[in-house]
């Protein structure tokens, strides 16, 4: 067996367990998050030193492009897990609460209806 068999194994359950359990609880949900970013800073370090094409120029031009699109992902995941990891409760607002009630728009598409259907349609919708 692979050497980092063991490893894989352990980091791919641990993924899962905290997956699951980050539906229910923030911590888990946290956790994941800081797992999912250690993994992948660990896979770009690697991308990084060990797998740039050097054959070529243009190899090395594509791979470096390529490179530089998945840091960008990373970072825009960073961003993203940081704005969605804090607790967010809108507050709760009631008609009750409004001074004035807001104004909608009603659009109401047609076409061929019968003027009888329509002028129906237009006492239901101002009720």
């Amino acid at each position: 067996m692979d050497k980092y068999f063991y490893f894989e194994l352990i980091v791919i359950s641990l993924i899962f367990i905290l997956y699951f359990g980050g539906h229910k609880y923030r911590f888990m949900k946290l956790g994941l998050m800081l797992v999912m970013l250690i993994t992948t800073g660990i896979y770009l370090i690697w991308r990084t030193f060990y797998t740039l094409p050097t054959s070529s120029i243009a190899s090395l031009i594509v791979g470096i492009l390529l490179l530089a699109a998945e840091w960008l992902g990373f970072a825009n995941s960073a961003v993203f897990y940081f704005l969605f990891s804090k607790d967010f409760k809108r507050p709760l607002k009631t008609v009750d609460d409004l001074s004035e009630l807001p104004s909608i728009d009603v659009y109401i598409a047609t076409y061929n209806e019968s003027i009888d259907i329509l002028k129906r349609t237009l006492v239901a919708a101002t009720l």
